[in-house]
């Protein structure tokens, strides 16, 4: 099982050039870290895997089920409602690991920002999807929630990619990295630490080719 976009090019409505342009990338089973500058286009990557917007060319697998977890944590999920209904196992289970207590889904606008992300959060698990996308999920969380997350994520059966600054978590987590740059993507294997010495490596010999030149 995995999630593929092909050739997908994306221009958001503002603007005049595209933010992401004739990608094509896989992302299987395990986790992903989506990398790049602020504005690269790594959120809209993963709201294109998650249907939640259409390219302008190009084609996303479809087939999967696909959850995207927000960074705005003012954004109530969709699935909120159900979550709180919900009293099996696997949403109790859920409520108790991030200290959430059976009535905060129907206080939403009374929570501060922390509690709001561990439901963001504890709604896109409980889901379980086939594709998995959490936008800086480590906002606004306590060091005890966010050492619980890195347990649940290794573990987790699915296709998984993360956009994060957070550099430990994602050395924790993600086992390849793709780094958004201009447009276009690059793929790198291993966690965020493998990822910076490789483009150590690659910022080195450019810099001496371009001392050649």
């Amino acid at each position: 099982m995995q999630l593929a976009l092909s050739r997908v090019t994306y221009t958001h409505p503002a603007a005049q050039d595209p933010i992401l342009n004739n990608v094509t990338i896989a992302f299987p089973q395990g986790w992903t870290g989506l990398l790049g500058d602020n504005g690269c286009g790594k959120s809209t990557l993963a709201r294109l895997a998650c249907g939640l917007i259409v390219p302008d060319s190009g084609t996303v697998s479809n087939g999967l089920f696909a959850v995207y977890c927000p960074q705005e944590a003012d954004e109530a999920p969709h699935a909120l409602a159900d979550f709180a209904l919900d009293f099996g196992r696997e949403a109790r289970s859920l409520r108790k690991r991030l200290s959430l207590t059976d009535d905060m889904p129907w206080r939403w606008d009374e929570l501060s920002f922390g509690e709001r992300k561990k439901l963001q959060i504890a709604c896109s698990l409980w889901q379980r999807p086939d594709v998995l996308a959490v936008d800086e999920p480590t906002n606004h969380l306590d060091m005890e929630s966010i050492a619980w997350l890195e347990t649940y994520l290794i573990n987790y059966k699915g296709a998984v990619f993360i956009v994060s600054h957070d550099r430990y978590f994602l050395d924790r987590v993600v086992t390849k990295v793709v780094e958004i740059d201009r447009g276009h993507v690059r793929t790198f294997m291993g966690n965020y630490s493998a990822y910076a010495e490789k483009k150590a490596m690659i910022r080195d010999a450019e810099y001496k080719a371009w001392l050649n030149q």
